[in-house]
């Protein structure tokens, strides 16, 4: 409710959900702040989920896994940006990758498509380093890789309600704001 407020009821055609990266902080080490259980973190799925339909009528709702984690990565990460060298990863790909079925069994319980991420990213070359700047978070190549599988994914799963290419603009497109050469 403090995202997505009653008075957006309505509005909103489609909705994505991208949780768990940081969830998946493992408890006994150093980001267990960030760390939300397993079962937490799938009822909360469903709460967010059921907010987004019963109070907003959301009709559109796509779940998207959590990433893989480059532990190598994070592990330089941390020094660099902690100055701490971490003894363990206080992240793991196995259970970035449990966060990640989660996902999958909340989209099959509920009917809902789901983007998985974290497969995805590990089938392209060299992932670790294109996909994701710390072992984490996505670098721009990994955003826009994100980007163009929702977009297959909307057209795949949605067809002809939220046919990409037909969809109003909110706001002008940017070639509309400037100066034509012409």
């Amino acid at each position: 409710p403090y995202v997505f407020p009653e008075s957006d009821k309505g509005n909103i055609q489609l909705a994505t959900l991208f949780f768990g990266a940081n969830d998946a902080a493992l408890p006994d080490r150093t980001s267990s702040q960030q760390h939300v259980p397993l079962d937490d973190y799938k009822q909360n799925l469903h709460t967010m989920v059921s907010h987004l339909k019963s109070t907003l009528h959301i009709p559109h709702i796509i779940l998207i896994t959590p990433p893989p984690i480059s532990e190598p990565h994070r592990f330089i990460h941390v020094e660099k940006t902690y100055g701490v060298q971490l003894e363990k990863p206080e992240r793991t790909n196995i259970a970035a990758g449990q966060y990640a079925d989660v996902v999958i069994a909340v989209g099959q319980d509920l009917g809902l498509p789901v983007l998985d991420l974290w497969r995805a990213f590990q089938e392209e070359k060299d992932w670790q380093e294109r996909l994701l700047c710390d072992g984490l978070h996505l670098t721009a190549e990994g955003s826009t890789l994100v980007g163009a599988l929702l977009k297959e994914l909307i057209g795949s799963s949605f067809k002809d309600e939220l046919a990409f290419d037909s969809l109003p603009w909110d706001l002008p497109e940017w070639k509309d704001l400037v100066d034509s050469p012409e």
